[in-house]
């Protein structure tokens, strides 16, 4: 079915393709080559066809050290958890980021590390599950990654009965205009917009498919949003992580499976 959408966009005159997702890239790259049209595929960065075939990565672990930091400095429990809806590569870089920065403010406090399933992406009432069991061991910041499971990750924390605040990070997106319980702390967002510009550029000057586009702190392609809930102190903390990660003086470190992540949790 993929394949057939792509090659009906192919043929139905489109001048560029975004293949927004891992599991479209070898039938995307296949029909860049055979009907010469530009296709953008994603997350493989070694991905590259001149003219046709190029792809974006993330430095998302950058922006979830600094949600780590967030959270470290929220939690009154001393206990946080990250939760994910599937076993996927970006879902593992930003659980990784995120303990790095919580273990840099504070070692001692508590990380659960869930997993919905191994491919629970649009499993929302597993979310709310999930979340409400690591709530009821006392985490009282979650840091979730999910699309369609965030929805229950979100309902989960606002119906929470813990007794105490709890409080969502999410990603990718700003759930805001949907927090009606006031519980979103923060998300660390994706921005593709000045990637897409570049490709653009890019397929006028004919150097399309010659190197990728990564999302970055730098680059403003990955950032962590401010609210109303995070004190000016707070974020100046985060700032000043933010500054010295873009100058390359602070190295967040990269996890792509699950047990780089738990060792890095296990980490005294």
């Amino acid at each position: 079915k993929t394949e057939a959408v792509l090659r009906q966009l192919a043929q139905g005159g489109a001048g560029f393709i975004i293949a927004h997702a891992s599991g479209y890239d070898t039938a995307a790259s296949r029909i860049a080559v055979q009907l010469k049209v530009p296709i953008m595929t994603y997350d493989i960065p070694t991905q590259l066809t001149k003219n046709y075939v190029s792809n974006i990565t993330t430095s998302s672990q950058q922006g979830s050290y600094l949600a780590g930091i967030l959270a470290a400095r929220t939690t009154k429990t001393k206990h946080v958890g990250v939760v994910i809806s599937a076993s996927d590569t970006n879902w593992y870089k930003m659980s990784g980021g995120f303990v790095a920065g919580v273990k840099k403010v504070d070692k001692s406090i508590k990380i659960s590390f869930v997993t919905i399933s191994s491919a629970g992406y649009d499993d929302s009432a597993g979310g709310k599950r999930v979340v409400t069991q690591v709530i009821a061991t006392g985490a009282d910041v979650i840091f979730g990654m999910g699309d369609n499971a965030s929805f229950g990750y979100l309902q989960g924390i606002e119906t929470a009965k813990a007794g105490h605040k709890v409080w969502f990070i999410g990603d990718i997106g700003n759930m805001g205009p949907i927090d009606k319980h006031h519980v979103l702390l923060s998300s660390v967002l994706w921005n593709f917009t000045d990637a897409f510009k570049k490709a653009l550029a890019d397929i006028d000057k004919g150097t399309y498919g010659t190197h990728g586009y990564n999302l970055t702190l730098a680059n403003g392609g990955i950032s962590l949003l401010k609210t109303r809930y995070i004190s000016a102190k707070v974020w100046n903390e985060i700032r000043a992580a933010q500054t010295r990660i873009q100058l390359g003086k602070l190295k967040v470190p990269l996890t792509t499976k699950a047990p780089q992540v738990k060792a890095l949790i296990n980490q005294k």
